[in-house]
């Protein structure tokens, strides 16, 4: 069983070992933090010092110190009674003794709340008030968001209806109990949410939604690099992403929930695999799109996970294959880096756009950084809380493909456009097939399939120690037939500490993930397009069906229902943050950060996935990913106000190492298909090996000044050094600068407040760098020459280094205006930014006399991304039971080539030209059909007399850049129940490729296309058709403006109806909260577009699915 076990896990059965420990050492430290926070409770200690203060103020003390609240019932103690505290690190209990004295009164305990009563009495007296005990009922709810979401640490203060008056604090899941009289007055407060008030008569308030208050930005925090702001006092570019927002979606990769919710921010999976890559860019595309060796062109952002940057794309081509660095990707085209993390984890994503938000980050910000930030625990008593959905995905638009009879026409009119005498081995389909056979390969191929998810977490704490510990497990399946499925479980661990009497703060994360992918050796999609009399892929026993496809032979893809694939990946990021205060306003902090992954592939290619007609010869492709790479940043912070003045300091550093190792091993010489998995079964071998070390190190600053929080400056410098550059190249220096102005805050804005309740302007430029590309490429390498000398062994140069080349450079200009009306009810945002990257690093084609290809050297060319960002946020109803609220942002941007000197005598003349995107693609003019001969004819553009089918020289150009995109988001609450949907939209143009076989012609058994009513405009439906797939004219068709079309969308993304249970009827049960909810995602897409899906429209890959879910959520 131990064997098998680590043979799941992909495992060397001594990493297991390593492994179990870690667990156990893991399990060690969270049993006794826990143990800790169980036995601190009442032995904790107070420290509060002041002279002529009230017990009120004590009170507070200890319900901050310590996580309980003090209720005053009776007439022995007043809150407004003066004492002298003097508590150092003094018991709980010996502050609590000491504030009774000789009072009588007495204290119990009820769960979190102390209360202080007076004692009882044997004396038969006159007529009194009634005691406490016989008036104080016990008071429960739940403070929840307008997302029917818990707020935790929300602050509730009473005050009794003898004019006393305590406070205490939610739990985790925004859960409250207490003792109160009735009549007594509850007022509820939550940064940036409406001060709830209300006069209690009942013991069970139940679910308490709170509504955004309208100073929202003046309290809300978000995330900068290295430290946090205000929104309204943030200069930069910054879009914030909610957990509220990333639980609505049934996603398996966090990525897929920023969909049309950030502006600027083009979101696409590779394929509809759920551990596929994503295509990730913000504010468009930097870098020349060259796909060349030893160059990243991506333009991708920086992902950083709790202070760790994940290790990510760094390959060299326009392809993002992840993790996968050994060139062997297998059918989903590589795995995301982030599919390891549960997107139930994660408490919110902010993405930074601007130089003033990212120059902080150096060369790696140049693309933008997008910060992930895990959930932690919240002081307050254990809490539990179980997850659990189950649905299916569904196949999002079904192609309007050619019924048997349709087909057969087609085919019939192209042999006889072609002159062709239809016979067994060119018409197989028409001569041998059944022709009233009718197969609905869409149906058959692209099933429905399941998805299911758990989650379980715990957390709790108190106001020293808190803790969140969770595990989850994703499965999805693919639509194909098969036992295909993709595994995930899931790991976190959250521990915050504070101590040494509040000095040092000890914050540690660990997130671990286990993956496992099992698919077919490649993407199964393209095989819809098999002609619909075609026979079965397998035989009745189950083996692929050689026989009846022998005359065309079975389609490559077809033959991956034999050769399975799978990958095994272990993702682990750690983090350990310490800060210390040296003294009032002076930080010393420091972040310590490992990312480790590791992955085993395996696809094995036994003797029945080969036509038994000819040789079969057993093969398996062995492959291993193994990434790690680990972090130090330590720096000091200062923060110092005086009077008006507040001025904010950081100066830092960063130490990073990152190694990359990955190989590919064909094996081959099998005896026995037995042995496919095992390396020592097979007798040659073919290694393919790539490793690269990259060093990274930085010295950072950052000064920011606000006079009276309405002038804004703030200064960012780095400087960084990395490995991948020559002597004298391996330095450069960035920085920006950032200003704002709230101008509502002014004097002769002050009669406007009741309309403009908030103004600001803010501006930023600065020069960020970047070093997209692999190690070493400025030292040639050598590998072993083909031919010795002289009967020596000799090296060969493989690869022509540059010491030269250097960082390149963006400059990031920006200004914006936000705007809040009505108290802040709705809010929105206009920014305009230009992007300028400089100083381009590509592979330089070089002349084949030279012996190779290219040479990695920074080209003089700059490309510009210029646009505009808009964004709405509106509260349209918001009362006790009802709330609407709306989110919209739309984003547009313009790319095009600046400057390129030489650009005419270079490479590069015929793709890229001054003023054009480098998006763009050169194409044939379409004009029509040559009524003599049936030929599509075109223009020649370049007016030589003659045009060119196969070259560029008669090409217009159209640019694929959208032309906006953005997205709508409601979230309607009423009473206990909540509904949210979003759509997300964007208005482009591009290729429609849906086939790479030619109308009327049949390739391995793939030969079907639209019914005649669906195909292009303009393209004759009958008189065309041809099987001669090497015809001019059809090649120069197939890439021209008559296949350029209208790939605009407006998508459903997502749809969500969520139910919380009365607490009546969950208190019986036992449970704090009950949840139930329906979840849909990509459920409905309007376009024209004629492809599978308008989001990849020049894909043949599995496009996403339509997801329909319902779970429980359950809170103890």
């Amino acid at each position: 069983m131990y064997k098998n076990f680590t043979r799941f896990f992909c495992t060397p059965p001594g990493c297991i070992h390593k492994f179990l420990l870690i667990m156990k050492l893991t399990t060690v430290l969270l049993i006794a933090a826990i143990l800790q926070v169980s036995a601190a409770g009442f032995a904790q200690k107070i420290t509060f010092v002041k002279s002529n203060s009230t017990l009120k103020q004590l009170f507070t003390q200890i319900n901050k110190q310590t996580g309980y609240s003090v209720l005053l019932s009776g007439t022995g103690v007043k809150g407004n009674q003066n004492i002298n505290a003097n508590f150092k690190n003094t018991p709980l209990e010996t502050v609590l003794k000491t504030v009774i004295g000789n009072r009588p009164v007495e204290y119990i305990i009820e769960e979190q709340t102390i209360v202080i009563r007076d004692k009882e009495h044997n004396i038969v007296a006159a007529p009194a008030p009634r005691k406490a005990k016989d008036t104080a009922i016990v008071i429960t709810g739940q403070v929840l968001s307008t997302g029917n979401t818990g707020l935790a640490g929300a602050t509730i203060n009473v005050t009794t209806t003898n004019k006393v008056a305590f406070i205490l604090t939610t739990s985790a899941d925004g859960t409250f109990k207490f003792l109160a009289d009735k009549g007594s007055i509850l007022n509820i407060s939550y940064i940036g949410f409406e001060t709830y008030t209300t006069r209690i008569s009942t013991g069970k308030l139940g679910g308490i939604i709170l509504v955004p208050k309208s100073n929202e930005l003046k309290e809300v925090k978000i995330q900068i690099g290295y430290g946090t702001t205000t929104k309204a006092l943030n200069t930069g570019s910054v879009a914030v992403v909610n957990s509220v927002d990333i639980e609505k979606q049934p996603v398996a990769n966090v990525l897929q929930a920023l969909q049309g919710m950030v502006p600027g921010l083009t979101v696409s999976q590779t394929s509809g695999f759920a551990s596929a890559s994503f295509n990730i860019k913000l504010r468009g595309q930097n870098s020349l799109t060259t796909n060349s060796y030893g160059v990243n062109n991506l333009s991708e952002p920086l992902y950083i996970l709790d202070g760790v940057p994940i290790i990510s794309a760094g390959n060299s081509s326009d392809l993002n294959v992840g993790i996968n660095k050994n060139g062997f990707t297998g059918p989903t085209e590589g795995q995301s880096p982030l599919y390891g993390l549960n997107p139930t984890d994660i408490e919110s994503i902010t993405v930074l756009k601007d130089a003033d938000a990212t120059a902080i980050y150096g060369a790696r910000g140049a693309n933008g950084v997008i910060l992930i930030t895990t959930k932690k625990g919240k002081a307050g008593p254990a809490t539990v809380t179980a997850n659990v959905y189950s649905g299916v995905s569904l196949q999002t638009k079904k192609l309007k493909l050619m019924n048997t009879q349709q087909y057969l026409e087609m085919r019939k009119r192209a042999l006889a456009n072609d002159n062709i005498t239809p016979d067994d081995f060119n018409a197989y389909d028409l001569r041998v097939w059944d022709q009233n056979k009718y197969t609905d390969w869409q149906k058959e191929l692209l099933g429905n399939a399941n998805t299911t998810d758990a989650q379980l977490s715990l957390s709790g704490g108190d106001i020293q120690t808190t803790y969140r510990v969770s595990g989850g497990y994703n499965r999805t399946t693919p639509p194909f037939k098969g036992d295909y499925q993709e595994q995930r479980a899931s790991g976190s661990l959250a521990l915050n500490n504070v101590s040494f009497n509040n000095k040092l703060t000890t914050t540690a994360t660990l997130n671990f993930s286990s993956t496992n992918s099992n698919l077919p050796q490649v993407d199964l999609t393209k095989l819809i397009f098999l002609a619909p009399n075609a026979p079965s892929l397998t035989d009745s026993q189950g083996n692929l069906n050689f026989t009846d496809y022998s005359l065309g032979g079975l389609p490559y893809e077809a033959i991956g229902l034999k050769r399975p694939y799978s990958a095994s990946t272990k993702n682990f990021i750690g983090n350990l943050s310490l800060k210390y205060q040296i003294m009032a306003g002076l930080a010393f902090n420091t972040s310590l950060g490992y990312n480790l992954s590791k992955q085993n592939q395996l696809q094995t290619a036994p003797a029945g996935s080969y036509d038994p007609r000819y040789n079969q010869f057993s093969f398996s492709t062995f492959g291993n990913n193994d990434s790690q790479s680990w972090i130090i940043e330590p720096n000091l912070t200062y923060n110092k106000s005086i009077g008006r003045h507040n001025v904010t300091a950081l100066l830092g550093s960063t130490f990073q190492d990152t190694r990359i190792e990955g190989n590919r091993i064909d094996a081959t010489g099998y005896t026995d298909d037995t042995f496919l998995e095992s390396l020592a079964g097979a007798s040659n071998y073919r290694v393919v090996t790539n490793y690269t070390d990259t060093r990274f190190q930085s010295v950072f600053a950052r000064i920011n000044y606000n006079f009276d929080e309405k002038y804004i400056i703030n200064l960012n410098g780095r400087r960084d050094g990395s490995s991948r550059f020559g002597n004298n190249r391996k330095f450069g220096n960035f920085g920006s600068v950032g200003a704002a102005w709230i101008f509502s805050k002014e004097d002769f804005m002050q009669g406007t407040s009741g309309f403009l309740s908030f103004g600001k302007i803010r501006g930023s430029y600065g020069l960020v760098g970047g070093d997209n590309l692999t190690d070493y490429q400025y030292l040639s390498s050598f590998v072993n020459g083909s031919y010795p000398y002289q009967g020596t062994p000799a090296y060969q140069l493989s690869r022509l280094g540059n010491d030269l080349f250097s960082w390149t450079t963006n400059k990031k200009l920006e200004a914006a205006i936000a705007l809040g009306f009505l108290n802040g009810r709705i809010n929105t945002e206009f920014s305009w930014y230009r992007n300028r990257s400089g100083n381009q690093l590509v592979s330089y084609p070089l002349s084949s006399v030279t012996g190779f290809t290219a040479v990695i050297a920074n080209l003089p060319a700059l490309v510009q991304n210029q646009g505009w960002e808009l964004t709405l946020q509106s509260q349209n109803f918001r009362t006790k039971d009802f709330s609407w609220a709306t989110s919209f942002n739309i984003s547009h941007n313009r790319n095009k080539l600046l400057a390129f000197p030489g650009l005419a005598t270079s490479s590069y003349a015929g793709k890229y030209a001054i003023g054009r995107s480098i998006n763009s693609v050169g194409i044939s003019k379409y004009t029509g059909v040559d009524a003599a001969t049936g030929l599509y004819t075109f223009a020649d553009i370049n007016g030589d007399g003659s045009v060119d089918l196969y070259g560029d020289t008669d090409h217009v150009f159209e640019d694929t850049t959208p032309a906006f995109f953005g997205g709508i988001n409601n979230t309607i609450g009423y009473q206990d129940f909540q509904l949210s949907f979003l759509f997300n939209f964007t208005k482009q143009k591009s290729i429609l490729r849906l086939s790479n076989v030619a109308a009327g012609g049949i390739n391995a058994g793939l030969g079907n296309q639209l019914i005649l009513s669906e195909q292009l405009t303009g393209k004759p439906a009958l008189e065309n058709l041809t099987t001669n797939i090497y015809r001019a004219d059809l090649f120069a068709y197939n890439n021209s403006d008559a296949v350029f079309v209208d790939a605009s969308y407006i998508r459903l993304q997502n749809l969500s109806f969520a139910y919380n249970l009365p607490q009546g009827v969950t208190k019986r049960a036992g449970i704090k909260n009950m949840k139930l909810y329906l979840q849909g995602q990509n459920l409905l897409t309007v376009t024209g577009f004629k492809g599978t899906d308008p989001e990849s429209p020049q894909s043949f890959s599995l496009p996403p699915r339509k997801i329909i879910t319902a779970g429980i959520q359950l809170t103890f």
